[in-house]
């Protein structure tokens, strides 16, 4: 009914139109052009109408939905209730928009400032490989004063950090690594964001710190081997004392003789430690375990008879062998268990190995155990839970730092877990074959 009324409404203005034309211009037409006349201002006039009424129809569309816009963005007391209201909101509308660009723009311009004054190397690239985002830093590293929106293999043109970016490119991930080249150390780290598919990278001159390692190295190294001729030196001259001096003084030669023993045990766990900082070489061969830990054990034969402690061997009867280098394996069990028996008083020490796609090593013992807050700094050089313990024990605060170094050399990890009141295990855990 209302489509009905609106074409009456439609056709009857035009009805009237082609009445008025036909009378008004039939005093200069004649008759038999009249009626074509009519017709065509009345097709004018329907015509006109037609691309009005359109043209109105599309433009309070357009009007609509700006209302709709600013209805749902304006607050509920701001509605409004026809054309003015709604030209009013979208003025509002773009002020609003205009003050938060302009924030917007201050704010990039603060982070620009901020990552500007950055000394590390930064920049953000989409996955596509194309820089958004970059420093001061990155423009002197790469002599490019404007990389945005180029792609990074047009910038990076550092070898070893391409192969870097490259591989984070090719599979976007978080990841951290340190690159060598002749005058330089970096440390590289990305930082995937999944939302924005962009990648962060961070790059750390580590140079100078590097150096610096060296020169401690060196330093320890050069003191260590001064020290210990010395010391053999002295140990030497108070086992000669020992049989010369008369039994009244031979507590005081004991007491400088368990201090040379342990300055001499500190030295040369001081140039183990070194020496795998310093070359990272190891001389792999197979090595049948089974057989390994037995003459492990027989070195420690003594000390577990002297403390009365029971000794329990749990070695899986299919243990494969395994490519490591034996005399720095040695080392790394040797120092678990005599840590073991040390600070076990009675009770029991267990080696127990197992293979479950890799090779684990437990040495477990029965003692009174470590404290959680100390867990976490245990394989620190001269980190040590009871000093006068380990004084009176001659420990050097090394051993367990010696293990971790030669543990990772092999590719492995070493856990800890302990209880007070209920003893620690100590486990070992290395890939099969070498990597």
């Amino acid at each position: 009914m209302n489509k009905i009324s609106r074409l009456k409404d439609f056709l009857i203005p035009i009805f009237i139109v082609f009445i008025i034309t036909y009378f008004s211009i039939s005093y200069y037409i004649p008759k038999q052009y009249l009626l074509n006349y009519s017709i065509v201002f009345g097709l004018f006039y329907l015509a006109t109408n037609l691309v009005f009424w359109f043209g109105l129809n599309k433009f309070s569309k357009y009007i609509r939905s700006i209302k709709k816009i600013t209805d749902e963005i304006a607050p509920p007391e701001d509605k409004s209730e026809n054309i003015d209201d709604t030209v009013k909101q979208v003025g509002t509308i773009a002020e609003k928009l205009n003050y938060y660009d302009r924030k917007l723009t201050r704010n990039q311009k603060s982070f620009s400032a901020v990552i500007d004054s950055i000394e590390e190397v930064i920049w953000i690239q989409k996955t596509n490989g194309l820089i958004k985002v970059y420093n001061r830093a990155f423009s002197q590293l790469f002599d490019d004063e404007n990389p945005k929106n180029k792609y990074f293999w047009n910038v990076v043109r550092q070898y070893n950090i391409y192969q870097f970016v490259d591989s984070i490119h090719k599979n976007p991930s978080n990841k951290l690594k340190k690159i060598h080249s002749e005058n330089s150390s970096m440390l590289c780290s990305s930082s995937y964001i999944e939302e924005t598919n962009e990648i962060v990278f961070i790059l750390h001159d580590t140079t100078e710190l590097q150096q610096l390692e060296t020169i401690k190295k060196d330093l320890i190294l050069n003191v260590s081997h001064e020290l210990r001729t010395p010391l053999t030196s002295i140990k030497g001259f108070l086992e000669t004392l020992e049989d010369e001096l008369e039994s009244d003084h031979a507590y005081y030669i004991q007491v400088i003789r368990r201090n040379t023993d342990r300055l001499i045990h500190i030295v040369n766990d001081l140039l183990i430690l070194t020496k795998l900082e310093h070359t990272q070489e190891l001389e792999y061969e197979e090595i049948e375990l089974a057989e390994f830990f037995d003459n492990i054990l027989l070195l420690f034969e003594n000390k577990l008879n002297e403390k009365n402690l029971n000794l329990v061997k749990e070695i899986d009867p299919d243990l494969p062998k395994i490519q490591a280098d034996q005399f720095k394996l040695e080392q790394v069990l040797i120092n678990l268990i005599d840590n073991a028996i040390k600070y076990t008083d009675t009770g029991t020490i267990r080696l127990k190995a197992f293979f479950d796609k890799k090779i684990y090593i437990e040495v477990s013992d029965s003692g009174r155990g470590i404290p959680q807050e100390h867990l976490g700094r245990l394989f620190e050089r001269f980190y040590v839970v009871d000093k006068s313990r380990s004084r009176k024990l001659g420990g050097s605060g090394l051993g367990l730092s010696i293990v971790k170094h030669i543990v990772q050399l092999h590719n492995g990890e070493v856990k800890v877990k302990s209880e007070i009141g209920n003893g620690s295990t100590f486990t070992i855990i290395l890939p099969l074959e070498k990597k």
